[in-house]
Parts: C-alpha cells; sequence; structure tokens
C-alpha cells in the first residue's frame, strides 16, 4: 500500500508542485506590474509638470540701471572725460564734472512699472508752491487711478503742459512714446513703454535736438539690451502729494524757493556815446540742498517787434544761496532787434533733484534806451 502511495506521489509531484507555483507567479506578477504602473504614473505626471514651470515662468534678473548701459556710450554722448554715475531712487544718474549736464534713466517691468510711472509722475510735482497748482495735479492723479501704462501716459499730458513742458508723440521707439522738453531750461523728458515695460529718460543742460536724439537712441539700446523678465532694486512706494498747502511748508520740506529777485538797474543804454552798461540780477534762493543749476531766461520786446524765441543763460553762483548775472546792453540782444525803450522779460528758472523745475514770475523792471546826450 505504502509502495503505491509512493508511486502515485513521484508520479504526480511535478504537475502538483506547478499547480502551488502558479497563485504564488501571479501573485507576484501582478506586484511587479502594479509597482511597474505606480512608477510609469509618476514619471508621466511629474515630468510634463517640470516642463511646464521652466517654460512658463521664466527667471527674473535682478538689475542695476548702471550695469545695463555700457559707460562708454556716455562719455562718448558728454563727450567728456570726467563722468560721475550714481544710482538714486530707481534711476542711473550721469552727469559731468560740473554738474551741468545730466543724463538719468530708468526702466522697470510689469506690476513694478506701473508703480514707477506714477512715482516719477508724483515726484515731478513735488515741492511746488502753487496750491491750485497741486490741486489740478493731485485730481489728473486720481483719475489716473486704474489705467494701464498706456492710457496714464496719455492722461499725464496735461500736467506737463502745466508746467510749460511743449509735448508731442513719438513713434520710432517703444508702443507708446512722448517727448517732454522745457528748452528754457534744457530738460527734456522721455516716456516711453513697450508691452509691461516703462523706461523713463529725463536729461538736463543739453539742447532739445541733442536731447530728444540721444534719448530716442538711448531708449532703443534699453529694449534691446533687457532680459525677458527682471527687475529694480527700488520700491516704487506711494508717494502721495503734501497735504498741507501751505506756500512755505511746501517750500522748506521739499524743495528750493527763492527768496528775491533784484536787478540793480531799470534802465541801461546802448550807443557809441554810452560805455558797455548793464544791469546786474541778484537772485536769493532759499532750501539750496537739492538744487543743481539757475538759470535766467530772458528776451526782448518792443512796439516794432514782439519775440518769441527766450534766451537761456546759466547764473553765476556767488555764495550760498545767492546768485547774479548781468544784463549788458551791448552784448545780450544781439538776436533781437535793438531799439529805443524796449522792454527786458525775464524770469527764473531753478533745475532740482536731476529733472525738477520750478520758475519764478515774468518781471519786466528793465528797459533798454539808445544813450543820447545828457544821460
Amino acid at each position: 500500500m505504502h509502495t503505491l502511495q509512493n508511486r502515485f506521489f513521484l508520479h504526480y509531484r511535478k504537475p502538483m508542485v506547478c499547480l502551488l507555483l502558479i497563485p504564488i507567479f501571479l501573485l507576484n506578477g501582478c506586484q511587479t506590474e502594479k509597482i511597474q504602473e505606480v512608477l510609469e504614473t509618476q514619471a508621466n505626471t511629474s515630468e510634463p509638470q517640470f516642463t511646464q514651470i521652466q517654460s512658463s515662468t521664466p527667471f527674473s534678473v535682478f538689475l542695476s540701471p548702471c550695469d545695463l548701459i555700457d559707460q562708454q556710450y556716455f562719455y562718448d554722448t558728454f563727450a567728456d572725460s570726467t563722468l560721475f554715475f550714481s544710482f538714486e531712487e530707481g534711476l542711473c544718474r550721469v552727469t559731468n564734472q560740473w554738474d551741468t549736464k545730466t543724463i538719468q534713466f530708468s526702466f522697470s517691468q510689469g506690476q513694478q512699472a506701473d508703480q514707477a510711472i506714477r512715482w516719477y509722475t508724483k515726484k515731478m510735482v513735488k515741492g511746488w508752491s502753487r496750491p491750485e497748482l497741486l490741486e489740478q495735479i493731485d485730481s489728473i492723479l486720481k483719475d489716473g487711478e486704474g489705467k494701464n501704462l498706456e492710457e496714464f501716459q496719455s492722461s499725464v499730458k496735461t500736467i506737463y503742459s502745466l508746467f510749460k513742458f511743449r509735448n508731442e508723440r513719438v513713434f520710432s521707439v517703444g508702443d507708446s512714446s512722448y517727448w517732454y522738453t522745457y528748452p528754457e531750461a534744457q530738460a527734456s523728458i522721455l516716456e516711453s513703454s513697450e508691452n509691461d515695460i516703462y523706461v523713463h529718460i529725463a536729461m538736463n543742460g543739453f539742447f532739445s535736438e541733442e536731447a530728444l536724439e540721444t534719448s530716442l537712441a538711448l531708449a532703443k539700446i534699453i529694449y534691446q539690451k533687457l532680459p525677458q523678465r527682471f527687475s529694480i532694486n527700488f520700491n516704487y512706494g506711494d508717494l502721495q502729494l503734501i497735504e498741507n498747502r501751505e506756500p512755505t511748508t511746501i517750500a522748506n520740506n521739499s524743495a528750493p524757493f527763492i527768496l528775491s529777485v533784484i536787478a540793480d538797474k531799470a534802465n541801461i543804454y546802448y550807443g557809441d556815446l554810452c560805455a558797455n552798461e548793464s544791469s546786474n540780477i541778484l537772485v536769493r534762493i532759499d532750501q539750496t540742498n537739492s538744487l543743481d543749476a539757475v538759470y535766467l531766461v530772458y528776451r526782448l520786446t518792443s512796439n516794432g517787434e514782439t519775440n518769441d524765441n527766450w534766451i537761456t543763460k546759466k547764473m553765476n553762483k556767488m555764495s550760498n544761496g545767492l546768485w547774479e548775472l548781468p544784463l549788458s546792453a551791448e552784448n545780450d540782444f544781439g538776436a533781437y532787434k535793438i531799439s529805443n525803450g524796449a522792454q527786458v522779460e525775464y524770469s527764473i528758472s531753478i533745475i532740482y533733484d536731476v529733472s525738477s523745475v520750478i520758475s519764478s514770475p515774468t518781471y519786466r523792471d528793465i528797459r533798454v534806451n539808445q544813450c543820447v546826450i545828457g544821460n
């Protein structure tokens, strides 16, 4: 009996072992297949996500405006061997050693650009001592809230006109560009935007034609050199207009303030019988820490001639707070037709904080007379 059982076992041992092993192989096969499926799923889900993040969010470069443009460009522009470069309030400021010529430029992108254009616009009007003018400007700025770059650019043209800046639309650079110039004070500003990028260039001490050509060329270079994504190390916070509208408070806190303008002679004479007579104009200015330059802007008018052209001359600094410039009857009116009794019209323009301008009222207290016997 045992022998028969043993023969039966030996005869069917291999098939039985195979039958017993089939579930084990099936189980292991399912687990292996499941593990492989999980790995493939993880690979299929994680790899595309990583690729998508890289393609949709380019790396943002942290820039300083002074590092974008090669300094040699400005040495060529100024035609000067001594220049000073500084980063101030989000701008790169380039000036010659006498501080008579300056170029300052900035660029920003996205939300920072939206903040920058409003910040620089408000800063331009900071410190003016004309309450009624500040109220108009405050209203314009409030109406511009919520507007995009291009819309805001168009809306602030009125502000520049209030400060005697001439404006024109420029189509040779950017998507939307405006050129503002105040020739009498040799001040100009180019505001340009392209997509979500804002470029601001202010120049002082250059003639209008040269300033426009230089600003356009510089803006084109900036647009070409900017990376796809960037940001500037400056916080364009909310620069509120001064709530206290008292002129003295505004002047003492923010901007230079003209204390007095005096001409020492009300009549100056021209002609062979008189010497080279002149009237010395003295200007006293308070709060001069931010002051860059003081200019005398003048013209000659008479019954036979009304001149639209003004002459601009830089005044001489005599001491802290005192500037002067003599007007000669023989030498300073060569651009005009001089006649007996012609009236000199003049005003004082102060450049401060590089691109900000303050102008005095127009004075008419000097006359040019023909020299005759008995004078």
